[in-house]
């Protein structure tokens, strides 16, 4: 067998071989990426500690839902490419929405890629109100 043959041999199996990567990978991201649902968010301010009730809503990489706690509700629009989350919190002022809050962060996955039952468990990151001031929060799934 020529040179060439061998490489063209071992280019047929790297092709092979590829197929199936390629579809894991898609399949992955496809199931991996959902995070709509209800979530126990806790937000920790410069004056303590807030608990809410985050609920997300997605579709493709555009996030919407709402935010409430003992303070009222306010709507939240927001994107998520792979594991990276970020939105806005907005109120009503005046008859105009306000943005009080922006948050970014990361999701955390529970499961195995062999199983496709990876599960959004965990979203943690960092937070700025209006004023500057800067947080933590952190949401996990109901």
């Amino acid at each position: 067998m020529c040179a060439r043959g061998k490489w063209a041999n071992l280019s047929h199996s790297m092709r092979f071989l590829a197929v199936p990567v390629i579809l894991l990978v898609s399949a992955f991201s496809a199931f991996a990426a959902d995070i709509s649902g209800i979530w126990r968010l806790m937000i920790d301010t410069p004056s303590g500690k807030v608990e809410s009730s985050l609920e997300l809503m997605q579709d493709d990489g555009k996030l919407t839902g709402t935010v409430q706690n003992e303070y009222g509700s306010a709507d939240i629009e927001g994107t998520i490419k792979d594991s990276d989350v970020s939105f806005t919190r907005k109120v009503m002022q005046n008859g105009k929405p306000v943005t009080v809050a922006t948050f970014a962060g990361k999701i955390a996955y529970s499961g195995k890629a062999e199983s496709f039952s990876h599960v959004a468990f965990k979203i943690s990151g960092t937070f700025t109100m209006y004023d500057g001031s800067q947080g933590v929060w952190s949401a996990e799934k109901k």
